[in-house]
Parts: C-alpha cells; sequence; structure tokens
C-alpha cells in the first residue's frame, strides 16, 4: 500500500472517530513488529523517565515517543507542524490528560518557515534540500523557540529532538539548562559537524555527559562519557547508523 493511500486511510477514520481502535487492531494483528519497538523504548526510556516528569517531544510526527512516554506516567507536549501529522496526534492522544499537541515548529527565533513535505510523513524537513529527499510540496507554518514554549509549558525533565536536519537551529533557541536533551544525527560528515555545534551550545549551559543510542538499539551504543573523552571518539568511532546522541548537563 502506498503512502498515499495510507495518508488516505488514516482521514477516513480520523474523520469517522475509529483511528484509535483500527490503530490497536493494525498493531496487534497485521503490524506486531510496532509492539516489539514500543516494549523497546519503554525498557530503554524506563531507565530515564520518571512518573508526573514534564517532557517535550520536538518533531513528534505521529506520536510513537510521546506514547512511550506517556506510558511510562511522564506529561508530554508534542510539538508538531506537518497538518497531517497534527490530525493524527489528536487523535490518537484524544481525552488524555498527560498529553497536549502543539502545531507548530521550533527554531532559533519566532517566525514563520516552509515545511517542504516529503512521501514519508517522517522525513518532511524545513530544509529544502534535506538529505537530498524529492519535495512533494511545502506549506507555511508557524515558529517559536524552546525558551517561549518552556514559558508556556514549563521547565521540562528531557527534551526529545528529531527535526531532520534542523535541530541546530532548535537548539539555539534555548538558554536554560535542561537535564536531559536527545537530538537525531545521521552518519555524515556535514550532520556531525552540525551535532558538534549543537554539543558545544549546550556545554555553555553546564557540565556535560554524553551517550549514543543507535537507531534500533535495546540499550547505549556509547554509554554515558564525559564531554572531553566523548570529542575524542566522535564521530569516528561510532557506528556508521543513525542514531541519537544524549546530553546531560550537571
Amino acid at each position: 500500500m502506498d503512502q498515499q493511500t495510507i495518508k488516505n486511510a488514516k482521514g477516513v477514520l480520523i474523520a469517522a472517530g475509529l483511528y484509535r481502535p483500527a490503530r490497536f487492531v493494525v498493531d496487534h494483528v497485521f503490524h506486531r513488529v510496532r509492539l516489539h519497538e514500543r516494549r523497546r523504548r519503554l525498557n530503554f526510556y524506563r531507565q530515564l523517565i520518571a512518573p508526573g516528569e514534564l517532557c517535550f517531544d520536538v518533531g513528534a510526527n505521529i506520536g510513537d515517543y510521546t506514547d512511550t512516554l506517556l506510558s511510562l506516567g511522564a506529561r508530554v507536549v508534542a510539538v508538531e507542524p506537518q497538518p497531517s501529522c497534527i490530525e493524527e496526534l489528536r487523535a490518537r492522544f484524544v481525552g488524555h490528560d498527560f498529553a497536549t499537541v502543539v502545531p507548530i515548529a521550533l527554531g532559533e527565533a519566532e517566525g514563520t518557515a516552509r515545511l517542504f513535505l516529503r512521501e514519508h510523513t517522517m522525513l518532511a524537513s524545513l530544509i529544502e534540500d534535506w538529505d537530498g529527499r524529492r519535495n512533494l510540496g511545502a506549506v507555511e507554518v508557524p515558529i517559536k523557540t524552546l525558551d517561549q514554549l518552556i514559558r508556556t509549558y514549563g521547565h521540562p525533565k528531557y527534551i526529545k529532538i528529531d527535526v531532520e536536519g534542523y535541530e541546530l537551529p532548535v537548539v539555539r533557541g534555548l538558554h536554560s539548562k535542561v537535564e536531559l536533551i536527545s537530538f537525531e544525527y545521521h552518519p555524515q560528515p556535514k550532520d556531525w559537524a552540525e551535532k558538534l555545534q549543537i554539543i558545544e551550545l549546550l556545554r555553555k549551559l553546564g557540565d556535560l555527559e554524553l551517550a549514543i543510542l543507535c537507531e534500533g538499539a535495546a540499550e547505549w551504543t556509547i554509554g554515558w562519557t564525559k564531554i572531553g573523552d566523548f570529542l575524542k571518539i566522535v564521530p569516528e568511532q561510532i557506528p556508521p547508523l543513525i542514531g541519537d546522541v544524549f546530553c546531560r548537563l550537571l
């Protein structure tokens, strides 16, 4: 089934108020790998997040990480600018007291920007030529900053950032210490150069320990490491896979 057909089917289910039961059936009968991935995320994040803690899911897409954090008892602000994903997030978490869907993008300063759409919603980006992907169109989306989000919703324990190459501007919009931050990286020199800039920005907010989780891994690829030692091994000693850098401010 192609992506447009899936998108159309979701739209019909959302409009009919049947999204949640339909998703349950798909996950438990037709696409059980989702349940395996959910269990993996739960087991991993259980060591980091406690019930009642506030988390920001920046680049929430359709909410898989939001779902994980909510299942651990966290309060989650799910930030997502993509119209089809906003509809799905609202349908998925309607009535959940600990979930807040915020239909914006984040960046260095308040304003607007063009969000470039791709075949897969998870690949939409505010960078037109990001990763050489073909653009299917663009929509104008509002931009706010992490500082503004904190003023509105409170100071989070954890910020997860997955915004397809736009991570650096997002972090430039943060000027206060957050205990735990993660951001996606790709195994290309240009991307790693930007991720090292993010690390230097966070370093100004406090002492850092860093860790690496490669995509799909059930445990740390590289465990918590002091920043000096971490910078000696990245990116040369990191597996050539997509993953996340976790930063713990001490």
